[in-house]
């Protein structure tokens, strides 16, 4: 483990003020084609110095006159240290000194594609990317400090933050060479050159998550923490069958509630699944507190197990299993079938406190009522089930 790689510092900072700041007048800032063509729509506030190179604009790696490299990282650290690990690929083409880096953390942009952090696919995705971001820019600054010495590139070699002149000796910093370095075009993919397998000063070795001590002392920025000017927040209720829609809802006493806004109905995915977001009712206010005080107050007043295409397998399987369910949030009379009734007349279906039997059913629209006592009847109910009807 190396000093450098424990002196690697993280900065959270906006993209306006990454792009105004970081990317200053005379900075070497590298572009590279790293998504499909679809993916570089609206890109504008993106287009920095980098705007015509060859590979167009995703900046994330900017090298300022200081000596100070900024690697941006479109993926969120989630435990595995991937925040850290892209940025050292980048920084071992470059052959940077860590202790010189500065990792920006890219923030939500359709720019950047997909920026999931799951499914172990950010080294898969990204590894040639950031390789080649580093490797182009260890070129380009080789490149500047040859045309300084009026010498062959071949001559001259990065290593170590510095473009030494191998014959002489001699070695400009790249701070020094950020500036004319920014002026060359970038070298296109088939021309990159890397360095091989037994150069490598970061990638294959342990290293430390930069930002590792901040973030088990509670000091790093989580998505939590992040505060905007009017920002509201949200808390969902959701059907309790995945792929349940919800048909109705009572929302009067959750907008009573102080601070709440309003109430929104998330739809539900269509199959299959995959990563879709599940349907719901999302209660919207100034605070979590009382966003989740007005999820609390909100009815979902149509079960949505019976609407589900598979409604009858799912109450079999229950009714097989023998265990007891709570219908607290009712079930939707108007979809009761003859064999649905049935398979609820063989279950365990209890109170919240699980210590009597009780079915709650939802009576919400009186155009419906006819159509209700037929479907009721299908029930057979006795006294002692305890029927229901939230209205």
């Amino acid at each position: 483990m190396s000093d450098n790689i424990e002196n690697g510092l993280i900065e959270n900072v906006s993209r306006r003020s990454l792009i105004g700041g970081v990317f200053s007048a005379g900075a070497l800032v590298l572009a590279a084609r790293i998504l499909p063509e679809e993916a570089w729509a609206d890109t504008n506030e993106y287009h920095g110095k980098a705007a015509s190179s060859a590979l167009r604009p995703s900046i994330y790696l900017g090298v300022e006159p200081d000596g100070t490299v900024y690697i941006v990282t479109h993926r969120s650290e989630m435990g595995t240290g991937i925040r850290t690990t892209l940025p050292l690929v980048a920084a071992d083409e470059l052959d940077a000194d860590w202790s010189k880096v500065k990792i920006e953390q890219g923030l939500g942009d359709k720019a950047y594609g997909d920026q999931n952090t799951d499914g172990s696919k950010s080294i898969r995705g990204f590894f040639e990317a950031f390789r080649e971001s580093g490797a182009a820019a260890r070129m380009m600054l080789v490149s500047a400090a040859a045309k300084q010495w009026n010498v062959p590139e071949s001559e001259c070699a990065g290593k170590f933050h510095e473009v030494v002149h191998t014959p002489t000796g001699k070695k400009l910093t790249y701070g020094a060479l950020a500036t004319a370095a920014g002026k060359l075009p970038v070298p296109k993919p088939a021309d990159v050159k890397y360095k091989p397998k037994s150069e490598w000063r970061y990638i294959g070795k342990e290293s430390k998550i930069a930002d590792l001590a901040d973030i088990c002392m509670g000091k790093a920025t989580f998505g939590m923490d992040i505060k905007r000017p009017g920002m509201l927040y949200a808390s969902i209720e959701r059907p309790p069958v995945v792929g349940g829609k919800v048909q109705s809802f009572d929302d009067k006493a959750a907008r009573q509630v102080k601070g709440v806004s309003g109430v929104e109905t998330i739809d539900a995915f269509k199959p299959p699944y995959t990563f879709q977001p599940l349907g719901g009712v999302a209660v919207i206010a100034n605070s979590t507190w009382a966003a989740m005080q007005g999820r609390k107050k909100l009815i979902l007043l149509d079960d949505n197990l019976l609407a589900h295409p598979e409604a009858l397998k799912l109450i079999e399987d229950l009714a097989r299993r023998g265990v007891a369910v709570n219908f607290n949030q009712t079930l939707d009379l108007r979809l009761l079938t003859p064999e649905a009734a049935a398979l609820l007349r063989r279950m365990d279906c209890a109170n919240s406190a699980f210590t009597r039997r009780n079915l709650y059913f939802s009576l919400n629209d009186t155009r419906h009522l006819e159509l209700m006592r037929e479907r009721y009847a299908l029930l057979q109910a006795r006294h002692k089930d305890n029927v229901a009807f939230v209205c």
